[in-house]
């Protein structure tokens, strides 16, 4: 078996091991996460945040409850962060495809029109307003994103000839002594703010088309900053995460596709079996004979895996199903991935499909 082959299998195998036996390890209600991410610095975000830097096949632990996951930029663009819900003694898998750290360089390498700038800062007054310029042609012109900490409001602001307007806000978390990330990137007209990886705020505006950045705070208090990072734009990417007790898992997936398109959830095999040639969304070309990935089973109308697994994807991308299994013996202790595949609206085509993630029954 090639070298390659051996070691993915061996990670897989690993990983599936972890998820049979998580439940017997844990305390209280606790659920074990393990995440394979592209970058480190995966954030696990619910009662109190987690930045995960540690390898996949080594579980965090965290209490049951609400969480969303927020994914730092790499080579292949952002991945679309999640939400999910943990119940208690439940294992967690999350993944998006591998890809190169992100890059980053100076505007003269990069560009003055479109970049992304982050930063990081802290401060101990919590009610100072920090954020980012961007496309700053002089003091009365350019894009602004603001994080109001004392209100707990992110704004998208524009200066035009000195006069400054809000094109754009939401809420965002109240201000702490902690250190935090802004970025905020500037596309063609697309304006996207994120703070902690998180996307808190965007508008479409294209009153500005180039110029420098910048790092900005508002009052006199002392505000550390780290170094100011200037980057390509990313573009959204897909994501996967499974949450599974002893008989069903929530599975739920950012695919990156517009509304209106379809996507079927499948469980399929991981290596080993002959290596298939993939296009460069990750699916096998047409070749005039059915697939040779090796499947499990595919959701369908009927709901076989469970509700939510097969449908119609609405303005955010994402998809959210429950899989249920019934209690047989047979399948006590195996494993497959799951994964959702997005197929065209006229239902003539697959797309692309999310990252995989394990499953172990």
């Amino acid at each position: 078996m090639p070298r390659m082959l051996r070691s993915e299998t061996a990670r897989t195998i690993a990983i599936c091991i972890g998820l049979a036996t998580a439940a017997l390890a844990q305390d209280e209600g606790a659920a074990r996460w393990f995440v394979r991410a592209a970058a480190p610095g995966v954030r696990i975000a619910g009662a109190a945040t987690i930045r995960v830097e540690r390898a996949p096949d080594v579980p965090v632990e965290t209490a049951p409850g609400a969480y969303e996951v927020h994914f730092p930029r790499d080579a292949g663009g952002k991945p679309d962060s999640l939400s999910l819900t943990v119940p208690a003694h439940a294992t967690v898998a999350v993944a998006v495809e591998p890809a190169a750290a992100a890059e980053s360089g100076t505007l003269a390498s990069i560009g003055y029109r479109d970049y992304v700038v982050s930063t990081t800062f802290s401060c101990q007054d919590s009610a100072v307003a920090t954020g980012l310029l961007a496309r700053r042609s002089d003091d009365g012109n350019w894009y602004r994103f603001v994080w109001d900490r004392h209100d707990g409001r992110a704004r998208l602001e524009r200066a035009l000839g000195g006069a400054v307007f809000v094109i754009a806000e939401a809420s965002a978390p109240h201000g702490d002594d902690a250190e935090h990330e802004l970025a905020l990137q500037v596309e063609g007209f697309r304006l996207r703010a994120f703070l902690d990886d998180a996307l808190v705020v965007q508008a479409l505006d294209g009153a500005h088309v180039e110029g420098e950045c910048a790092a900005w705070s508002g009052g006199d208090a002392e505000v550390r900053w780290g170094r100011l990072q200037i980057g390509r734009p990313a573009a959204p990417r897909a994501s996967s995460a499974i949450a599974q007790t002893s008989s069903e898992a929530e599975f739920v997936a950012a695919t990156c596709a517009a509304a209106g398109f379809h996507y079927v959830v499948e469980l399929a095999l991981d290596r080993p079996f002959a290596l298939v040639p993939l296009t460069a969304a990750g699916i096998e070309p047409w070749l005039l004979h059915r697939p040779v990935t090796p499947v499990v089973v595919r959701a369908d109308l009927r709901g076989t895996l469970g509700p939510g697994t097969f449908g119609t994807l609405g303005k955010d991308g994402h998809v959210r199903g429950r899989l249920l299994w019934p209690a047989v013996p047979a399948i006590v202790g195996q494993c497959a991935t799951v994964r959702a595949l997005v197929i065209t609206p006229d239902g003539e085509r697959l797309v692309s499909r999310t990252p995989s993630v394990p499953l172990a029954f």
